[in-house]
């Protein structure tokens, strides 16, 4: 291996570390790291004559696909506001996802990765406290980030910590165990001061699985028996500022009784979905939709006129406040098609792995979790992209890598 093709791999995992440190709280180090990562990961391959161009298979033609239908939509729609960022934010998916599941990274840098990752997630929880503590924010949440996408990213990063904690075949030392244990219990403590409930269904749902998978396990009933301990204990240590958003999980009201079924919240939510649909219903622009990023351009008005069930009048409307609406709206039914077989295909990976190893592994249930805890939450509000989607195609794209990696020594061995 020549100098230089070392020197871009080590600007590639270089680049990935900065990457995800800082993208919960710094805008401009984030970019840089996420620059120098696919500086990297182009350089080496292009300098090193030993890697040979071959057919995609099925993880990466879903992933080609997903940045072509966004590069024809775009291109579609042209020109619309935020044309190039929405094509930018599914390139950055599809780059991600490509550079990870083809990576040459040592478990020890992989391992460093997670750890990197846990500690950003921390400072960013840091930074948001201050800014809501302070009455800078009126939200927990991570800086330039909504609080639903805050919530999503930190139960990733719970998962995460909770794949360490049960971990069985990766000889996490003692002192990593108890930082991960550490980690689990504020994490899960500022999923409950943040209110947010899309991100704590998610983590419900995936902790639930979890369970299930390892019911045996007296490490999970030890997590289990944690959380439900700090969930009063947390409610009792938070002040006013944070009570009123714990009580906001639980702000759901039905009353058949009354003329507005829902909170104010739920029926505002739904009135986004019911535009999303009528869009799709009422559109001529079913198959590519109306371009990434471009939701915001529909016209309420018009679709009022030619749709017999929705009627309302113009309100703000950045997205649909789920992310399958989102992405039928903005790139029609190829683009949700390709969104839903990618995250069907991650699913049978981690399904099949499962069945054939039943010891917990952490980049399982890391994988396991960037999957189903955006999927859960994304019903209700935040869509698949920016750094949402990066932290999740990055741990689902590792653990598929892993997976693909055990199976060729496994094949190999056998021949042998």
């Amino acid at each position: 291996m020549s100098k230089y093709v070392q020197q871009f791999r080590q600007l590639e995992i270089t680049g990935l570390y900065i990457l995800f440190f800082f993208l919960p709280f710094l805008k401009i180090p984030k970019s840089i790291g996420l620059g120098l990562f696919v500086l990297g990961a182009i350089g080496w391959r292009v300098l090193d004559k030993s890697v040979k161009w071959r057919k995609p298979d099925t993880f990466e033609t879903l992933l080609i696909l997903f940045a072509i239908v966004a590069a024809i939509s775009t291109v579609l729609n042209w020109p619309f506001p935020k044309g190039a960022n929405g094509l930018k934010d599914s390139l950055i998916i599809v780059a991600i996802g490509l550079i990870i599941y083809n990576h040459h990274y040592t478990d020890d840098q992989i391992k460093k990765l997670a750890w990197v990752f846990l500690a950003g997630t921390t400072i960013g929880l840091g930074f948001g406290y201050y800014e809501f503590y302070s009455g800078l924010n009126p939200y927990f949440e991570f800086p330039r980030m909504s609080v639903a996408e805050t919530a999503t990213i930190s139960g990733i990063a719970l998962a995460v910590a909770i794949g360490i904690l049960l971990d069985s075949t990766s000889k996490f030392s003692h002192k990593e165990v108890a930082i991960a244990g550490t980690l689990a219990a504020l994490f899960f403590c500022c999923l409950v001061f943040m209110g947010n409930r899309s991100g704590l269904l998610g983590f419900s749902v995936f902790f639930i699985f979890i369970l299930i998978l390892d019911i045996k396990s007296a490490k999970a009933h030890v997590i289990l028996l944690l959380m439900a301990t700090l969930i009063p204990l947390s409610i009792f240590l938070a002040d006013e500022k944070f009570k009123s958003r714990i009580k906001h999980i639980i702000s759901t009201k039905i009353s058949i009784n009354s003329d507005n079924m829902f909170s104010q919240n739920d029926a505002f939510r739904f009135k986004h979905w019911e535009l999303s649909i009528a869009q799709y219903k009422y559109s001529d622009k079913k198959l590519f939709g109306v371009g990434p990023r471009n939701h915001p351009s529909i016209d309420i008005e018009e679709l009022s006129r030619r749709s017999t069930s929705f009627h309302s009048e113009p309100f703000e409307k950045p997205h649909a406040h789920n992310m399958y609406l989102t992405k039928l709206s903005e790139e029609g039914l190829l683009g949700l098609t390709i969104l839903i077989l990618l995250l069907v295909f991650s699913l049978s990976k981690l399904y099949s792995h499962r069945k054939q190893n039943k010891d917990p592994q952490w980049l399982f249930i890391a994988g396991f979790g960037a999957l189903v805890i955006p999927c859960i939450a994304g019903i209700f509000y935040a869509p698949y992209r920016r750094e949402v989607a990066w932290v999740s195609i990055l741990f689902i794209a590792l653990f598929i890598h892993a997976q693909k990696k055990s199976k060729t020594i496994n094949s190999a061995s056998k021949t042998i």
